[in-house]
């Protein structure tokens, strides 16, 4: 969820198989506009990232919208999405299930732009000094980006817009297990060039990854 107001007002869709679906209504205080964020807790409690679904979306498409739901090993089938479906469209209607917020972007938006500009930036800072090569504020490796921590601003300054914080991005990336951390830190892990160690943020880039 966008922050912990939202993740209180969660609301139980659907149980099966140990599988939660779950969902809350975040409205803009700007625009007024009103989305259904749903997302899925496994057997072990790990929650995956969140899909939108707007209303009338949700009236025009019907079950169409929550096919993703189709892609975990909840064994959900047209029906399970029919009950979902209702009890999404009955969050809409209830003031108790919405959460006020200013604009922001959503938890997989901040993800996605993350992962670009670590992609976007491999290997950027790199300088090669009588063949050695010293640190890079950013790389890649093993589907891991590695962003230094003291350059990981410049990625939240870049992207004012999505009204996020920089703890608040990090908070939710550990939340979401995308964050790899050494085991005495919090949000860091340190990495060694030639025999220096630099904090680096070690975020997972691909499903792979994000499975090990």
């Amino acid at each position: 969820m966008n922050n912990n107001n939202s993740e209180n007002h969660c609301r139980i869709l659907h149980k099966k198989n140990q599988y939660e679906v779950l969902g809350n209504i975040e409205k803009d205080t700007t625009t007024g506009w009103m989305t259904a964020l749903i997302r899925v807790k496994d057997p072990d409690g790990k929650f995956f990232l969140p899909q939108s679904v707007t209303r009338s979306r949700l009236i025009q498409r019907g079950i169409g919208v929550l096919t993703f739901l189709y892609d975990y090993d909840a064994g959900l089938q047209d029906d399970d999405l029919k009950i979902i479906k209702n009890n999404i469209l009955s969050m809409f209607l209830k003031p108790s299930d919405i959460v006020e917020q200013a604009e922001k972007s959503s938890e997989r938006e901040v993800v996605e732009r993350l992962k670009e500009y670590i992609q976007i930036r491999n290997n950027e800072g790199t300088v090669v000094d009588k063949e050695i090569t010293i640190s890079p504020d950013v790389f890649i490796k093993d589907e891991i980006g590695y962003i230094k921590t003291t350059v990981f601003e410049n990625f939240i300054s870049e992207n004012k817009d999505m009204g996020w914080k920089r703890l608040e991005v990090l908070k939710m990336l550990k939340r979401e297990g995308l964050l790899i951390t050494d085991k005495d830190k919090v949000y860091q892990k340190k990495m060694k060039h030639n025999g220096r160690g630099k904090d680096y943020y070690a975020v997972k880039l691909s499903e792979e990854a994000e499975n090990e």
